[in-house]
């Protein structure tokens, strides 16, 4: 029996109008009210999702940051973190000065973006983030200055590119450094602590509630949701995923367009049948 099911937000949840829909919001109300644990894990930090909390008040358990943070909203406090070791600093600073790049340093109290870069985002595709980064994030000048300021806080880097391309020639540089490297939105690297994802976040939760891998689902669209859809009993990839993202999943549901992640919810729970049932 699934006992928690775990849901990326951007290209999952969220539509690409970065709403959730009726329908969804619905269907997962409905699980929380059958004692399912409805987990968000996303790449955002908590400053990130005030948006939605109209519906996540509902949710005690998230994952933030790609499973660098893991927290029980009841209790206001972090379950787990993990943080980035100053040590990685010299090596991010290196790779991102090598390329054309936009760089967000994030905490577990928010995120920060080179000042001159507010202006960039449409240059990086960001441009539909906007609004939220405008309102939530703090300008920095210097990038080497804001990770040694934040040394010991910083939970995940994201390294923004203009294609493709360049996130590889990225990741090529840092494939020695240590740092757990993760595809993210179109051109976007993450970079977090080894060996830290969502998959070790949720396993983390897991451990805390008493749940096996088996009895838990996930569903997600991006690179850095591989690895929590393989670890989950049962795992969706949305329609608008990756072939790679889909080969990792048991199972492929509609868009995020089009209800998929609560095509998915109900599919992992049976709510679909019960309610044809009623």
């Amino acid at each position: 029996m699934i006992k928690l099911i775990a849901l990326d937000l951007d290209g999952t949840l969220l539509t690409s109008r970065q709403l959730i829909s009726e329908d969804t919001a619905a269907c997962l109300k409905e699980a929380a009210e059958r004692g399912v644990y409805i987990v968000p894990a996303t790449g955002r930090s908590p400053v990130e999702v005030k948006d939605y909390e109209y519906l996540f008040k509902y949710f005690p358990y998230r994952v933030y940051l790609s499973g660098a943070l893991v927290t029980d909203e009841r209790e206001g406090r972090a379950i787990a973190s993990f943080p980035i070791a100053g040590t990685h600093a010299a090596a991010i600073c290196s790779a991102a000065a090598a390329e054309d790049t936009m760089v967000q340093v994030m905490t577990d109290t928010g995120s920060l973006i080179g000042k001159g870069d507010f202006d960039r985002l449409s240059h990086f595709r960001m441009d539909m983030y906007e609004e939220l980064y405008r309102r939530e994030a703090k300008g920095y000048a210097e990038l080497s200055e804001c990770l040694a300021a934040n040394e010991g806080k910083v939970l995940k880097v994201n390294i923004y590119h203009a294609d493709r391309e360049a996130r590889e020639r990225t990741r090529r540089r840092l494939m020695e450094s240590g740092l757990e490297l993760k595809d993210s939105l179109y051109a976007s690297l993450e970079c977090s602590a080894a060996g830290v994802d969502k998959a070790a976040g949720l396993s983390v939760l897991c451990g805390r509630l008493g749940i096996s891998a088996e009895e838990t689902g996930a569903v997600g669209d991006s690179g850095n949701d591989i690895d929590m859809l393989r670890f989950a009993g049962v795992s969706a990839a949305m329609g608008n995923a990756s072939e790679e993202v889909k080969a990792a999943a048991g199972f492929v549901t509609e868009s995020n367009d089009r209800e998929g992640a609560a095509d998915a919810v109900k599919r992992m729970l049976g709510m679909a049948e019960a309610a044809a049932a009623r």
